[in-house]
């Protein structure tokens, strides 16, 4: 993003920048409304990937969210923080990290193909309920999680298990024919 200093103040580096109220508030939009559409981009293509099945797509548009993601947490802590919701400010922050831990500890078992009910994280149980403590800090009491994914098919384990004895049956009956 390409932004100019005030007159009064002295031109720093975008990475270093604090964005003021009020000022660059155009080009700091329209960033952010560029990388909410990148972002639904890539959750649609995520969306087409684990429709297909096709797990390399899949984590390939993960990584492209996790990108973008980081994008738009750089843009949003040149933001001052609200003063009167500060309460409501950390509670979302600390979601938001909780969230980006049960995703990476979910991508690490989607890329290494592990599987099980002890593979996946805490908030990945189709409902997440709040508790009375977490309710005051977070606006949602009750959120939909996305639908477990199912990283390996089960007709594909029964039909290798089937061929797998069907082998062992036919090695034993030429081992038996050849000692004949």
């Amino acid at each position: 993003m390409s932004v100019t200093a005030p007159k009064n103040e002295p031109a720093t580096s975008d990475s270093n920048r604090t964005i003021r109220h009020g000022s660059e508030s155009r080009d700091g939009l329209l960033l952010g409304l560029q990388l909410c559409r990148a972002n639904t981009m890539s959750l649609t293509r995520l969306q087409l990937a684990l429709r297909t099945g096709n797990r390399h797509c899949a984590l390939e548009a993960i990584d492209r969210l996790h990108a973008l993601d980081a994008k738009i947490e750089h843009l949003v802590e040149r933001l001052p923080p609200p003063a009167n919701e500060r309460h409501e400010w950390n509670a979302i922050a600390r979601h938001l990290e909780d969230q980006k831990i049960a995703i990476a500890f979910e991508k690490l078992a989607l890329a290494s193909e592990i599987s099980g009910p002890g593979m996946v994280s805490s908030t990945h149980n189709g409902y997440d309920y709040v508790g009375e403590d977490k309710a005051a800090a977070w606006p949602f009491t009750l959120t939909r999680q996305a639908a477990p994914l199912r990283v390996v098919n089960t007709r594909l384990i029964v039909g290798a298990l089937v061929i797998l004895l069907a082998v062992v049956m036919l090695s034993s009956v030429a081992v038996i024919a050849s000692a004949l």
